[in-house]
């Protein structure tokens, strides 16, 4: 299953690239340690940050910038670790072998795989972004459809990437969005599966708020759904 998954990307990049050069591979981090993993997370990003193309996942492998992928390697954890309340003490500490630990256990998928800047273009990012419309709705769908493969978490880093990624992929046009008693906005896309709209890990905001937001979100979702199988 693991090289099958392996043998699947390396197809669709293999076909991407021949009408997009300078793409940037993403996707599953680690297929073993996304297949293990109890809690399956795809974090949906808008592009690289890079003026060459390269591949995410390798360099992610490797652990990534502290700027974009110290935060995901939190969420990670703390996605993970739901049911325990971190102090920020043990949280805020972080170096390359804590973001190599935790972010094999993800897929990452970029709406635009062109490289790009600190800041989006939204024009160039629409722009590139539609025009590889069918490899993006090739991609998810690699995931979405498998059973294995299929995520529980859909965190979208970003209004503008969340929206982007319904406009280009049609998936679950009937949604219903709703926001936590915080205010995460989010959707059920599956029974016990969700879709959730947050901040970009490079937020302007202190680490502590972006961490304990989406955890904050997270914990109340997998709380409904838990109390909801029981009395079904």
């Amino acid at each position: 299953m693991v090289e099958d998954v392996f043998n699947q990307e390396t197809q669709l990049f293999y076909d991407w690239r021949k009408s997009t050069p300078n793409l940037s591979e993403d996707g599953i981090i680690d297929p073993e340690s996304y297949l293990n993993t109890e809690v399956k997370i795809l974090f949906l990003l808008k592009e690289v940050n890079s003026k060459d193309g390269f591949n995410l996942r390798e360099y992610v492998r490797e652990g990534g910038r502290t700027q974009t992928w110290d935060n995901i390697a939190r969420w990670t954890c703390g996605i993970h670790n739901w049911k325990k309340d971190f102090n920020w003490d043990e949280m805020e500490p972080i170096n390359i072998k804590i973001r190599k630990e935790w972010l094999r256990f993800i897929g990452v998928m970029n709406i635009k795989k062109t490289p790009g800047g600190h800041t989006s273009n939204a024009k160039s990012l629409w722009e590139d972004s539609a025009k590889d419309k069918v490899f993006l709705n090739r991609q998810f769908k690699l995931y979405y459809n498998n059973s294995q493969l299929k995520p529980d978490f859909i965190i979208a880093c970003g209004t503008q990437t969340s929206n982007f990624f319904h406009t280009l992929i049609p998936f679950a046009q009937d949604k219903l969005w709703m926001h936590t008693t915080r205010g995460v906005q989010y959707y059920e896309y599956e029974k016990g599966k969700f879709f959730i709209k947050y901040a970009h890990p490079e937020a302007r905001v202190a680490d502590n708020l972006l961490y304990y937001g989406l955890i904050d979100a997270v914990k109340e979702l997998k709380l409904k759904w838990t109390t909801r199988k029981i009395n079904i």
